[in-house]
């Protein structure tokens, strides 16, 4: 309500509805209690009464009745714990055109329980496949993400890491899917804000090895530079290329990128033709990198 509020205070939206959705009877009374006493302090904010039921009968519900026209939505979804949320509620809910899907992946229980006999239709119904089967650990996540692009449709994924502070091991992951370029791209700004040094500060150490390029950076220009000149050898691109690039496939953003195409340009290892009246790249400036 908070930050709808503000958007709405500065014009970024018209208009925002929130809706409150909550099973657990002892919590919903909390929320209930919450919303209740603080939705006054956000005038500009349409607040639904709060849903004392289950997540996934609700939007079920609300899907059958709105589908495409519902107007556009994000979806974060925090189980407590694995159940409630089948996966093919979140396939039909970025089925319609301006969803997006902000989900909790439970982790740490769901490999603590994956070899429980009493599990196994919840897992099935959480993966939407029986293939989670024999898969361990970072398997099990890296299933879900791959459920959510083949399955469901997802154009753009993105996984944040949450950990205990100050220990390697992983609580949960926080799995972004949109079929916006631009919801990607905001969603990394956004949660690259919140950690030092520019990089996210719930990522434990051996988090990039995993990430195909991930493990060549370290936040540091020099190695984005490098990532480039190999990535884009005798082409010429437009800078928005490089800027999907660097989003699909590091770890970094639009800052960054653009830092280092500027330091390749003064070093003369790269030409930029059709850049702002002042010098600034912009997304149709072309870059030309030298062959290798």
């Amino acid at each position: 309500m908070d930050v709808a509020n503000r958007c709405i205070e500065r014009k970024v939206v018209e208009e925002v509805v929130c809706v409150f959705i909550e099973r657990d009877p002892v919590n919903f009374a909390n929320l209930k209690e919450v919303v209740e006493r603080e939705e006054h302090n956000y005038p500009y904010v349409e607040v639904l009464p709060p849903i004392n039921d289950e997540f996934a009968t609700v939007v079920s519900d609300i899907i059958e009745k709105v589908g495409a026209r519902l107007a556009p939505s994000f979806f974060f979804i925090d189980p407590f714990g694995f159940t409630g949320v089948p996966f093919s509620l979140v396939k039909d809910i970025l089925s319609i055109p301006r969803a997006e899907v902000f989900f909790t992946f439970m982790y740490r229980d769901i490999n603590r329980f994956k070899n429980s006999p009493n599990c196994e239709a919840l897992f099935d119904e959480l993966f939407g496949t029986g293939e989670w089967r024999g898969k361990q650990q970072h398997e099990l996540r890296d299933l879900y993400i791959r459920q959510l692009r083949e399955e469901a449709g997802a154009c753009f994924t993105w996984d944040f890491r949450m950990c205990q502070d100050e220990k390697v091991q992983t609580l949960y992951y926080l799995i972004h899917a949109t079929n916006h370029f631009k919801g990607l791209k905001y969603m990394k700004e956004v949660m690259c804000r919140q950690g030092p040094e520019g990089l996210f500060a719930f990522l434990g150490p051996d988090e990039f090895v995993r990430r195909h390029q991930m493990k060549l950076f370290s936040n540091d220009i020099p190695s984005l530079r490098n990532f480039f000149l190999t990535r884009f050898a005798g082409q010429t691109v437009k800078y928005e290329q490089i800027q999907e690039v660097t989003y699909l496939e590091t770890p970094l953003i639009d800052k960054h990128s653009n830092e280092a195409i500027k330091q390749l340009e003064t070093e003369g290892r790269v030409t930029l033709n059709g850049k702002g009246p002042r010098g600034g790249i912009k997304e149709n400036t072309r870059v030309t990198f030298p062959s290798n």
